[in-house]
Formats: structure tokens, sequence, C-alpha cells
């Protein structure tokens, strides 16, 4: 934008990729906050599978390093 207003004094070219980039934000937006829903359900069970895995994980390695210190 910044460079389309130095060059042509208005937005004239960068206008609609700004609309188009506003219109993938606020849909990105939406589908980031939306709370309901059955993809909302199966996207927070994925999160919340990961997030144990990494725990599990991470409290092997733990378990691991200890024993290798001991």
């Amino acid at each position: 934008m910044l460079l389309n207003l130095v060059t042509a004094q208005t937005l004239s070219w960068s206008l609609p990729i700004l609309l188009l980039w506003g219109l993938w934000l606020a849909l990105d937006a939406w589908r980031t906050f939306q709370v309901e829903g059955e993809n909302y359900e199966n996207a927070f069970q994925r999160w919340r599978l990961k997030k144990q895995l990494g725990q599990s994980i991470g409290s092997l390695a733990d378990k691991f390093l200890k024993s290798l210190q001991s």
C-alpha cells in the first residue's frame, strides 16, 4: 500500500489485494474463534490428544534422563 501511495498517490492496484487479504483474515478469525459445532469439537479433540501425547512423551523423557543421572 505504501509503495502504491508513493508511486501513484492513490490506492489503485493495492486496494483489491488489501480487500482480499482482509477477507481472508476475517474468515480465518471466524474459523479460529468459532466455539460451536462438530468441526470445533473435532479440532478440540485433536488438540487435547496432541497435548496429552506431548505431556506423556515429556514425562517419559524426564524419567529416562533421571535414570541416566543415577
